[in-house]
């Protein structure tokens, strides 16, 4: 009786362990076919995630070409004069200042109106000249300060210290007050209108914005060969799309940029 009970429990304890067995490898295939999907799932989304960022690129790319923008994809918000701020300075300047002071201008006569307005284009590219000559003659005394003798093995680290040190100097500018470049652009304000202080405080602050735009990284500046035509509207004249610098801006006003003089200050 003691035995033919032991015989049964022991095949019931080896069908367990038969069956225990069984559903150890289904489970264990089960879990290599779940990794192998994993791996398939994660391949799959790693090429879905490479062409999404491929399309973006190739997007953003053609999208900033059509906006004239540098194409940065973020930028430092704690900075006063990054691109987008910059760009805003200027559509306020466009959009809201400029046209504010025209509607004081409308009372002129047609004649009076038709050549104070070539008057101020013409004033409008010689503070961008001005600011120009400023911002370059700027760089170039920190470039003589900074790579003069440079080792090639400092270079690199040089060049990252000027960066610096031109996106410190485009701060300063910003910070400097309105009121102190009134004196650089008062001597271009050489037009007669009877909202002179209007005009001028649009100056000033389109001469200073004119700077910071050029000592931005990469350049800005408008894009005067849209700046050109008889059928242009002043504004379009005085504010043509902004583009990013990719040459000389004195080729495109066809004016030579005057030598510089012994002046070392930066600002």
């Amino acid at each position: 009786m003691f035995r033919h009970c032991y015989e049964k429990t022991k095949r019931a304890n080896c069908d367990l362990q038969n069956r225990m067995s069984d559903m150890e490898r289904e489970y264990q295939e089960k879990l290599r076919d779940s990794n192998d999907e994993c791996r398939r799932l994660k391949a799959e989304c790693k090429n879905l995630n490479n062409k999404c960022a491929d399309l973006n690129q190739r997007m953003a790319a053609q999208i900033h070409k059509d906006l004239g923008s540098s194409g940065v994809g973020f930028e430092n918000v704690s900075d006063p004069c990054n691109e987008s701020r910059l760009r805003d300075i200027y559509e306020t300047l466009r959009l809201y200042e400029w046209p504010s002071l025209k509607r004081k201008l409308g009372q002129l006569e047609d004649e009076k109106k038709k050549k104070l307005y070539a008057d101020l284009v013409k004033m409008w590219k010689d503070m961008f000249v001005m600011a120009n000559g400023r911002v370059q003659n700027s760089k170039e005394d920190l470039k003589n300060l900074f790579l003069s003798d440079q080792q090639q093995d400092t270079k690199e680290k040089v060049l990252e210290n000027l960066n610096e040190a031109t996106h410190s100097l485009q701060v300063a500018f910003f910070l400097r007050s309105d009121t102190s470049y009134q004196d650089i652009v008062s001597p271009l304000i050489k037009v007669d209108v009877p909202e002179k202080k209007m005009l001028t405080g649009l100056a000033v602050r389109y001469y200073k914005l004119m700077c910071l735009m050029l000592l931005h990284n990469p350049p800005m500046q408008p894009d005067w060969q849209k700046a050109e035509g008889p059928l242009l509207r002043t504004e379009e004249m005085m504010f043509p799309p902004i583009k990013m610098k990719e040459e000389d801006p004195m080729k495109r006003l066809g004016i030579s940029q005057p030598s510089r003089g012994c002046s070392t200050s930066l600002m």
